[in-house]
């Protein structure tokens, strides 16, 4: 698993710099725990994940260095900008817009998108929310 992390750390480095300006810093790391499941948290220069997510997370984390960190928004009054951004800058990495783009999105989040982290940070982590399970509750 720590291979895959940081093969995917690498591989959005590079494209990422490539896409949206040169990574400004002399270092990145990606820290794995195993003490906390779902984790993602991002910092200029450092993320954290668990174990337990996918390869995907760490490419996310990695591309909050450019969007809140450089591009800069203010995340808990617009979560949406820097996630949606960095959302979409991740999709293209792994070759998946049009399944992102495709994603159905529950009744209770539909329309949104404008809402402070008052309103999305007691959600679950994303992928149940977009996935549907709060849908349920």
């Amino acid at each position: 698993m720590p291979r895959t992390f940081l093969d995917a750390a690498v591989k959005a480095l590079t494209l990422f710099s490539k896409r949206y300006g040169a990574y400004p810093w002399h270092a990145y790391t990606v820290v794995v725990t195993a003490d906390r499941p779902a984790l993602g948290q991002e910092y200029p220069t450092i993320v954290f994940v668990s174990v337990d997510v996918p390869a995907e997370a760490v490419t996310h984390e990695t591309g909050h260095q450019w969007f809140y960190s450089l591009v800069g928004d203010n995340q808990a009054r617009t979560p949406w900008l820097d996630e949606s951004l960095t959302q979409w800058a991740t999709a293209r990495v792994w070759n998946d817009v049009a399944s992102e783009a495709a994603t159905d999105i529950p009744a209770n989040v539909r329309n949104q998108l404008g809402q402070p982290m008052t309103f999305w940070g007691p959600l679950p982590f994303m992928p149940d929310v977009f996935d549907g399970p709060i849908c349920k509750a």
